[in-house]
C-alpha cells in the first residue's frame, strides 16, 4: 500500500489513532521537549501528535485501531505505562517498537492474548519497565523478535517463551532477571541470537544448548562445552563463567566464529590449537582471566584477525609473540596490558633488526609488559600507527634513529617509565601530535617551547617529575589542550596571564611551591618569576609516543 504525501496535524494523540485507520504509524524522530508538537509519521507522511500543555512528554491513548499493522514510536520521550486495552482491537498488528522512550509499569500481560495470529516484532528496549515478564508470550506463536533490554525488569523467564517456535532473536540485558535457563531453550531450534548478559541469572545452559545450531550471537555469563556444537555461531560474549580450562575447549566446529569475547572470565589455561580453526575470527578478547602460554604461529593463518586483546593474563615471551604478529597482514588492533609475567624482562626492541610487518596496525599497547632499554628503533616504520602506549614499562630512554623519524603516532602514552634527562625540543616537530603523556617520570630541566608547536595538542601530562623552569607563555598557542597537569613537578614563577592554561583546576598545579598566580591562591609578587627559557636540549632526537588512557 502506498501512502498519499500528506501533512496532517492533529490536536491530540488518542484522535490521531482513532480517526486515521491506516496501517502504519510511526514516531521516528523527536523534537525538543516542550515544544508545540512532536513529528509523528503514517506510512511515510508526517502528521502531528501534541503533547499535553506544559507537559515533557507524551502518553499512549488507551487503544489502538484494529486496522493498524505497524507501530514505530521508537527515539521519543513517550511515558507511562502502555494501557492494559491498548492491544485489544490491533488484531493486525504485525510490529510493535517503542524503544529508547520513559515508558514505565511492567511489559502488558495481554499483548499476547489480542496479538497471536500475526504480530513478529516486539521491541520494548531502552525504557525504564519494571516487575517481572509475565507468562504469555508463548501466545505470539508467530514472533520472530522480542527485545527489553536495558529495563528494570526482574523475576525469572516464563517457561511459556520456550514454546515459540518460530523465535529467531530474544535479547533482554541489562535487567535484574534470576533465576535459570530452562531445558526447553532446546526447543527454539530458529534461534539465531540469544543476548542475556548482565542479569542475575545463575546455574548452568542445558547440555543440548549446543543443538541450536543456527545460533550466530551468543552473549551470556555460562560457557558450557555444548556450546562447541553450535557452529553456525559467529558471535559469542561470555561474562563471569564457572572457573575453566579454555585448553580443553574445542572450537574447531566453529567455523562461522568472527567475534570471540570472553573478557572478565575465570578462565585458565593456554590458548587452545583447535581455535586457529576459526578462519572466520576477525576479534579475539580475553582480557582480565588467566591466560598463559605463548602466541603460537597458528595464529597467522587467521587472515581476517584485526582485533586482539589479552590483557591481566600470565603468557610468556612476548618476543616471541611480537615477532610472529609482526607477520600479519590484518591485525589493526592489539592489545597485551599486563599480560606477561612481571618475572620476565624483556628489551623493548624484542630482537628485531630489519623490520618490515605491521602493515596495517593503528593501535598499540604494551602498558606494563616488563620492557626495558630505549624505546625500539622499528616503531617509527609502522606508517599507519595512530595510538601507542608503552606505559608502566621500565623505558629508560630513545635511540638517534628518532631525530629523523618519518612516522609517529598521534597519541603517545609513556607515563610510569624510567625516562631522564631533558625533555628533547625536537619533540616539536611532531606537528600531528594529539595527546603527549609523560607523567611519572624522571625528566629534568626545562619545559621546551617547542612543544607549543604542537598546534592540535589536547592532551599534555608532565607531572611527578623533576622539572625547573617556568611554564613557557607560548604553551597557550594549542587551541584545543582539554587535559593540563604539571603537578609535583619543581616548576616555579607565574602561570601564563590570560591563557587557557588558567584555566584548569588548582590539582593540576599542586606540589610546585615556587609556582603563583591564577588559578593558585598565592599572588605572585614583582621580579619573582623566572624568564621563559628556550632550552636547547642536547639529547639525541625523540619522536614521542602516544597516550590515549587505559584500556
Amino acid at each position: 500500500m502506498h501512502a498519499t504525501k500528506l501533512n496532517v496535524f492533529l490536536s491530540c494523540p488518542s484522535l490521531l489513532l482513532f480517526l486515521l485507520p491506516l496501517p502504519y504509524i510511526g514516531l521516528p524522530k523527536t523534537v525538543a521537549a516542550g515544544q508545540a508538537s512532536i513529528a509523528m509519521r503514517l506510512v511515510g507522511s508526517p502528521i502531528s501528535l501534541c503533547p499535553p500543555k506544559g507537559s515533557q512528554s507524551t502518553k499512549l491513548p488507551l487503544s489502538l485501531p484494529s486496522s493498524i499493522q505497524v507501530v514505530d514510536l521508537s527515539n521519543n520521550q513517550l511515558s507511562g505505562p502502555i494501557p492494559s486495552p491498548f492491544f485489544q482491537q490491533a488484531k493486525n498488528l504485525t510490529s510493535f517498537r517503542v524503544s529508547n522512550n520513559m515508558f514505565s509499569g511492567s511489559i502488558p500481560s495481554s499483548v499476547c492474548h489480542h496479538l497471536s495470529p500475526l504480530i513478529r516484532v516486539l521491541d520494548f528496549s531502552f525504557n525504564l519497565f519494571n516487575g517481572s515478564l509475565s507468562s504469555g508470550l508463548g501466545e505470539c506463536s508467530k514472533l520472530e523478535v522480542f527485545r527489553a533490554g536495558y529495563n528494570n525488569i526482574s523475576g525469572i523467564l516464563p517457561e511459556d517463551i520456550y514454546y515459540i517456535a518460530k523465535l529467531e532473536e530474544f535479547a533482554m540485558p541489562f535487567n535484574s532477571l534470576d533465576g535459570i535457563i530452562g531445558d526447553r531453550i532446546v526447543n527454539l531450534t530458529n534461534l539465531a541470537i540469544l543476548d542475556l548478559h548482565v542479569n542475575q541469572l545463575r546455574g548452568k545452559l542445558p547440555l543440548g544448548f549446543g543443538n541450536l545450531t543456527k545460533l550466530k550471537l551468543l552473549l551470556l555469563h555460562f560457557l558450557p562445552p555444548s556450546l562447541m556444537n553450535c557452529t553456525n555461531l559467529r558471535t559469542k560474549s561470555i561474562r563471569k563463567s564457572v572457573p575453566r580450562d579454555i585448553s580443553a575447549l574445542n572450537f574447531s566446529k566453529l567455523t562461522q566464529l568472527t567475534i570471540l569475547d570472553l573478557l572478565s572470565n575465570n578462565l585458565n589455561g593456554s590458548l587452545p590449537m583447535s581455535l586457529y580453526s576459526c578462519k572466520s575470527l576477525k576479534a579475539i578478547r580475553l582480557g582480565m582471566n588467566d591466560i598463559e602460554g605463548q602466541i603460537q604461529p597458528e595464529i597467522l593463518s587467521l587472515k581476517s584477525l584485526s582485533f586482539l586483546s589479552i590483557s591481566h593474563s600470565r603468557l610468556s615471551n612476548i618476543t616471541r609473540a611480537m615477532n610472529i604478529l609482526k607477520h600479519s597482514k590484518s591485525l589493526v588492533f592489539l592489545s597485551f596490558v599486563f599480560s606477561f609475567k612481571a618475572d620476565e624482562e624483556s628489551p623493548a626492541d624484542f630482537g628485531i633488526t630489519h623490520f618490515e610487518g605491521f602493515q596495517s596496525l593503528r593501535f598499540l599497547n604494551l602498558r606494563g609488559c616488563n620492557l626495558a632499554g630505549e624505546i625500539p628503533k622499528w616503531l617509527s616504520k609502522i606508517k599507519n600507527l595512530a595510538v601507542l602506549s608503552l606505559a608502566d614499562n621500565k623505558i629508560t630512554g630513545v635511540g638517534k634513529q628518532y631525530k629523523y623519524m618519518s612516522f609517529f603516532p598521534r597519541a603517545i602514552k609513556l607515563r610510569h617509565n624510567r625516562f631522564h634527562g631533558n625533555i628533547p625540543v625536537e619533540i616539536g616537530q611532531l606537528d600531528r601530535l594529539q595527546s603527549l603523556r609523560l607523567n611519572h617520570n624522571n625528566f629534568t630541566g626545562n619545559i621546551p617551547t617547542q612543544i607549543s608547536n604542537l598546534k592540535n595538542l589536547n592532551a599534555l601530562q608532565l607531572s611527578e617529575n623533576h622539572l625547573s623552569g617556568q611554564i613557557p607563555s607560548s604553551l597557550s598557542s594549542p587551541n584545543f589542550l582539554l587535559n593540563f597537569n604539571v603537578s609535583f613537578s619543581n616548576l616555579g614563577g607565574q602561570i601564563p596571564k590570560g591563557t587557557q592554561i588558567q584555566g584548569f583546576d588548582v590539582s593540576e598545579f599542586e606540589g610546585n611551591p615556587k609556582l603563583c598566580g591564577r588559578p593558585l591562591p598565592n599572588e605572585c609578587h614583582a621580579n619573582k618569576g623566572l624568564d621563559d627559557q628556550d632550552m636547547d636540549n642536547n639529547f639525541h632526537g625523540f619522536m614521542f609516543l602516544l597516550g590515549s588512557g587505559s584500556l
